[in-house]
């Protein structure tokens, strides 16, 4: 995947479409049901593949002094990792799974697209969305002026806040 060498673990996971797992890479059990709800129901028809665990931004710690495996090593545990990056056909969207959507979560998000925009350079737009079973009402404001959507997720349906 992103991975120059073959036999390197890839720094993420991409799964074509929107395929419905039982868990998602970096995602804990509950997590995972939240975003198979949201999968589940989306009426995105047009998703290509979807990025897990997706690593941007700089490592905790300077690596640059370690040879190139354990600069490696470095990044992939220490760099920001976004839940999921979904490519649909004409956008692309940067997604935080959480139980509860709240203001680490918008923080989260603004960050994430600082450090993809500046690190991929897509050719597409890219948009924003925490997905998660509720969220705290403090938020809706300023998700609102950040472009951020908030997806609320739940076994039988799917409701788009903002």
């Amino acid at each position: 995947m992103a991975s120059s060498n073959m036999d390197e673990k890839p720094l993420y996971w991409r799964i074509p479409d929107k395929q419905i797992m039982k868990q998602y890479p970096q995602m804990g059990i509950r997590e995972s049901q939240i975003w198979s709800y949201f999968l589940t129901y989306v009426p995105w028809d047009d998703i290509l593949y979807i990025d897990y665990a997706f690593r941007v931004g700089k490592p905790y710690v300077s690596a640059s002094h370690y040879e190139p495996s354990i600069q490696r090593m470095i990044e992939a545990v220490t760099k920001l990792r976004i839940d999921a990056v979904v490519h649909r056909v004409s956008e692309i969207w940067l997604m935080e799974v959480k139980e509860i959507a709240n203001l680490v979560a918008l923080g989260q998000l603004l960050t994430y697209e600082h450090y993809y925009i500046k690190e991929v350079k897509p050719m597409k737009p890219v948009r924003l969305g925490v997905v998660a079973e509720d969220y705290k009402l403090n938020i809706e404001e300023v998700a609102k002026r950040y472009q951020i959507t908030i997806f609320l997720a739940k076994p039988y349906r799917l409701e788009i806040i903002s």
